[in-house]
């Protein structure tokens, strides 16, 4: 019971950890990729827990990522990656709202 208990006392501290960073929204610090045989990573780190978006195009050949409310900051330049998988990584601001874009290549 007690243990019980102690887990969702945590919960519900992240649960108000999250709801105070949805406010301010998502501020990334930094971004890194890493390209293996079967898959590309590509790691956004943010400064805070806050909810997100994950947005793929109409066409499927790219996936925009976004604050799901509040501003999104990125303080770092995003990676060159271009490995058959990810065609490019860029920033978009469309809107008044800004994007990190992930172009997907043939291997995607």
């Amino acid at each position: 019971m007690r243990k019980t208990l102690t887990i969702i006392f945590f919960c519900l501290l992240l649960l108000a950890t999250a709801a105070g960073a949805a406010e301010k929204g998502l501020t990334i610090k930094a971004v890194r990729s890493s390209s293996y045989a079967a898959f590309t990573r590509v790691v956004f780190e943010a400064e805070a827990a806050a909810p997100y978006a994950l947005t793929r195009s109409q066409d499927g050949r790219s996936v925009m990522l976004s604050s799901y409310e509040g501003p999104f900051l990125l303080k770092s330049p995003l990676p060159v990656v271009h490995d058959g998988v990810i065609a490019a990584l860029e920033s978009h601001e469309e809107g008044g709202r800004t994007y990190a874009v992930i172009r997907l290549d043939a291997a995607a």
